[in-house]
């Protein structure tokens, strides 16, 4: 269709977003604190299929940051991407769980993210 983004251009902004977030992640958090992403887009039907049988949870976000015993999660969002029923649903359960869950469009926004729960960076964001 013409006037139609393919989906791959659709995510490249989200996706850009998550490799900054990731090589700010490397350098900014203190030692003591790790964390990891869950790239769950893509892969067909029967990929999504094979993970929803393990336990994948449809809307889980995308990073989770681990420090001092607590989990902290982060939705990472273009600037025009919105929060889907599965996300706003599954991101409510687990704040109900104790976790905070935040949805960041920049990086500044993660920056802004960990400093708010307490994690003290070695880096701040340009």
């Amino acid at each position: 269709m013409a006037g139609r983004r393919s989906t791959a251009a659709r995510q490249a902004p989200e996706m850009a977003l998550h490799v900054a977030v990731s090589r700010f992640l490397r350098t900014a958090l203190p030692t003591d604190a790790t964390y990891t992403t869950f790239p769950l887009g893509g892969g067909g039907l029967a990929r999504g299929q094979r993970l929803k049988a393990m336990g994948t949870r449809a809307g889980w976000p995308d990073l989770q940051v681990l420090y001092a015993g607590h989990a902290f999660l982060i939705e990472l969002k273009s600037e025009a991407g919105r929060l889907s029923d599965d996300q706003l649903g599954t991101h409510r359960r687990i704040m109900n769980a104790g976790c905070p869950v935040v949805v960041a469009r920049t990086l500044e926004e993660v920056d802004a993210a960990l400093c708010s729960w307490g994690i003290p960076l070695r880096r701040r964001a340009a």
